[in-house]
């Protein structure tokens, strides 16, 4: 009887392809927590409606989602370039509409 023989090369192509897999679903989680936490942060109907948005929770929430972006978690996943952009437009984005926005509901608890 002769052994099958397995070719390496297959192999390691298959352990890679796992791999790649793998990461893409980690990126994939991490982008939806992210997008989660900024539609957390933002919701789309409060042009709508006028709603009192108590301003120390939305830094709360601002912070944890650096924190997430920071974490060591997302450090591979996410490349540096796109955690400072979106940093930086959640923070104007958080500037203009509760800080210097003409948005008398603002309630400063």
């Amino acid at each position: 009887m002769a052994k099958v023989k397995i070719k390496p090369r297959s192999l390691s192509r298959k352990k890679a392809h796992k791999k790649e897999m793998q990461r893409y679903e980690l990126r994939r989680k991490s982008r939806k927590l992210i997008k989660k936490q900024i539609s957390s942060l933002f919701p789309r109907e409060q042009s709508n409606t006028p709603q009192e948005i108590n301003l120390t929770e939305k830094q709360n929430l601002l912070s944890l989602l650096y924190k997430t972006l920071d974490s060591h978690q997302s450090k591979g996943l996410i490349s540096k370039g796109r955690v400072n952009r979106l940093k930086s437009r959640c923070t104007k984005k958080f500037n203009t509409l509760f800080l210097f926005g003409s948005n008398p509901t603002v309630k400063t608890a």
